[in-house]
């Protein structure tokens, strides 16, 4: 059976009448995917969200068990480790420059507020 094939099958039985995801179709042809992350994206971790950070864990289980193979060159190392400080300075500005403004339901406006 040619891999043309093999992706056909795989695709009618993982996805429930919905287009599978490529990391669905690997699994299901024992082929392990290999994913390819720039400087920029592994720099842009120290932004994320909760959301975003779940996800990456997710990836870095699939890493983990060999689903998944990392692909980063020494160069994108050495950037990540040179760029890495500015990115977390940012990122900690970026949070010291918000302001708590807590806004009290309408249930508690005859409540006292500290001043």
């Amino acid at each position: 059976m040619c891999l043309r094939d093999k992706i056909i099958k795989a695709s009618s039985s993982v996805g429930n009448g919905q287009h599978p995801s490529l990391l669905q179709l690997s699994s299901h042809l024992f082929i392990t995917m290999q994913l390819f992350i720039d400087t920029n994206i592994l720099l842009s971790f120290y932004t994320l969200n909760q959301e975003d950070l779940g996800e990456l864990r997710k990836l870095a289980d699939r890493v983990i068990n060999k689903e998944v193979t990392l692909l980063i060159t020494d160069q994108i190392i050495n950037e990540f480790y040179r760029n890495r400080e500015q990115r977390i300075e940012g990122s900690l500005k970026s949070f010291h420059g918000q302001t708590f403004n807590p806004q009290l339901p309408q249930l508690c406006e005859h409540y006292p507020t500290e001043s």
